[in-house]
């Protein structure tokens, strides 16, 4: 095992090097020429292993940064997802013929901005629907069912806009250094089968829509006995958390995957049934605490969550819960009331964190 010297050593070096080769010189003596020298020359050496270091670690994908992690996935066809833009659908009631023009601009009160993709006219009275695409990339502009929007510019005969039932989603950030190292490991460990279940799902996990994503095999009695395939995925909530998949992005990613399933290859892309996890805790403790408690528990189960597959997968162990609870608790005593068992998701159902329940 080599290891780099540090800036000190090679410096004592130096001095050593030029004391050998002019006796009496000095080269140790601060202020002397060859002791300025001998500095100079460690000085360069240690950007040298310094480069020579850096440039090892990009040669490997386990160790390799942004640049060379995107050229390691690009000899694999896998690049890093760009930010994405949450769409969804806006309900319209308004008076019959009234005109919502493309391009539109829709804001929450919160400021967040939306711009219609298409130009809409609302016959009759019932309401119309538009489909909408954020103004800014990102995790920030996804939101939830019935939110109220309102036009940036005055509408004759427009009376209310509203969040379609499954809201606005799909928004993500640019991947991180992380998540594409593990894309690239995840090809590499799991080669390409002409359409098997891993390549599904890896082709599912390219896509910048998708943040999670599981093929699952149910045996369809009325399929004579052949497995039907299902492709569950998740979206990026708010704040990064996954979410359910709008109907908008269950179509863009059937559209972006029917090119590469063989003929024999037909999943059923859909969004996971959520399956609420609620937590109701017994403790006495300050308000920060269960603040803390809350979040690590909903950041536990979003990390851990999976679909489940009928035989366990996905299942939420209650130990790992209670040590989720107990790494902010401290030494405060609590009681788990909600959930009394580990949570096993059945076949389709995707687990979602609650607020926890607090309780004396």
């Amino acid at each position: 095992m080599f290891n780099r010297p540090s800036l000190a050593e090679l410096v004592k070096q130096s001095e050593t090097d030029l004391t050998v080769n002019f006796p009496n010189s000095a080269a140790r003596q601060r202020g002397t020429l060859l002791n300025a020298l001998a500095r100079v020359m460690a000085g360069l050496a240690h950007g040298l292993y310094g480069f020579i270091q850096w440039i090892f670690k990009q040669l490997w994908l386990d160790t390799a940064e942004s640049e060379s992690l995107n050229r390691h996935g690009g000899i694999y066809g896998i690049y890093r997802r760009p930010a994405a833009f949450a769409s969804g659908a806006v309900t319209i009631t308004a008076d019959s013929g009234t005109v919502i023009p493309k391009d539109l601009i829709l804001q929450t009160a919160t400021g967040i901005q939306f711009k219609t993709t298409a130009e809409v006219t609302v016959i009759g009275i019932a309401p119309a629907a538009v489909t909408v695409i954020a103004v800014k990339s990102g995790t920030a502009s996804n939101i939830g069912g019935g939110w109220k929007l309102t036009a940036a510019i005055p509408i004759a005969g427009l009376r209310s806009l509203d969040t379609a039932a499954d809201g606005i989603g799909g928004g993500g950030e640019t991947e991180t250094d992380d998540d594409l190292r593990a894309r690239i490991l995840r090809r590499l460990r799991t080669p390409p089968q002409a359409g098997s279940v891993n390549d599904i799902e890896g082709w599912a996990l390219n896509l910048p829509v998708v943040m999670k994503a599981w093929v699952r095999r149910n045996l369809d009695a009325s399929a004579n006995g052949y497995y039907q395939i299902v492709l569950y995925f998740t979206v990026a909530g708010a704040g990064g958390v996954p979410n359910l998949p709008t109907a908008a992005n269950i179509a863009t990613v059937k559209a972006a995957l029917a090119p590469k399933l063989p003929a024999t290859v037909n999943p059923i892309v859909a969004a996971p049934m959520p399956l609420p996890i609620i937590l109701r805790l017994r403790i006495t403790a300050s308000p920060a605490i269960k603040t803390n408690i809350n979040e690590a528990y909903k950041s536990f189960v979003a990390s851990a969550a999976a679909v489940g597959d009928g035989a366990g997968a996905g299942t939420i162990t209650l130990a790992k819960i209670i040590e989720t609870i107990s790494s902010q608790a401290g030494s405060t005593p609590f009681v788990v009331i909600i959930p009394a068992a580990d949570i096993v998701p059945r076949f389709g159902e995707y687990p979602m964190a609650r607020d926890a329940e607090f309780v004396q």
